[in-house]
């Protein structure tokens, strides 16, 4: 299987990602809040990878300010791109957070 860096060499490959990737950090760099909305009335689960050098455990906890309920921190090994080998793990949080509330 190869690495990130030898799918990023291929040119079409390169050329599928990039608009998404650079999309997503457009959002990331530009995105504001609504300073009015009240917080939810739900709880909020927020996942975090134990080695991901993009976020830190603060970021995460900004979450609590977004509810009058709880804030759940999820906090799962690996690095950014924890999510693909811990699915199965993240899935089950979410049902479990999901099952609770009904």
């Amino acid at each position: 299987m190869p690495d990130r860096a030898d799918v990023l060499v291929q040119p079409e490959v390169r050329g599928l990602l990039l608009p998404a990737v650079r999309a997503d950090y457009r959002v990331n760099e530009t995105y504001r809040p609504a300073s009015s909305q009240p917080p939810l009335e739900c709880p909020i689960t927020a996942f975090f990878a134990a080695d991901d050098p993009e976020t830190t455990v603060a970021e995460v906890q900004d979450w609590r300010q977004l509810t009058r309920n709880r804030c759940d921190l999820v906090v799962l090994p690996g690095d950014h791109f924890y999510l693909v080998p811990r699915r199965s793990e993240v899935l089950s949080t979410i049902r479990q957070a999901v099952s609770a509330l009904l």
